[in-house]
């Protein structure tokens, strides 16, 4: 999650997104966009879920409790969380084991959208 502070700070922070379910849970996807103002940054976190009937929910969440979020969800719900800057994109997967391991690409995002 370091990397996720870094850049934040450098202001490259484009998205994050947690994939992979385990199962075939509700939720289907976790993304968090940044919301960057002058007072403090604040994260945009939205759950997306699999049945049409059930809207997306979005919450505006402190840096902090959007990471206690990712952290509560990973190898219980997703095995994988995707950072995207606009400098790389970093992967972090766990495997069936509990290992986890990291990849680094090209980066998707040119510019930074807010949320």
């Amino acid at each position: 999650m370091g990397t996720s502070k870094k850049s934040i700070s450098k202001g490259t922070f484009a998205k994050l997104t947690m994939a992979k379910t385990i199962g075939k849970p509700e939720l289907k996807n976790i993304f968090i966009r940044p919301i960057y103002s002058d007072d403090e940054f604040m994260v945009l976190l939205k759950y997306r879920y699999r049945l049409r009937e059930t809207e997306d929910i979005e919450e505006e969440l402190t840096l902090v409790e959007s990471l206690d979020v990712v952290k509560s969800h990973l190898k219980s719900s997703f095995l994988s969380v995707l950072l995207f800057t606009t400098e790389k994109d970093v992967v972090f997967k766990v495997n069936k084991k509990g290992i986890g391991s990291i990849s680094e690409s090209s980066p998707t995002f040119k510019n930074v959208t807010q949320a």
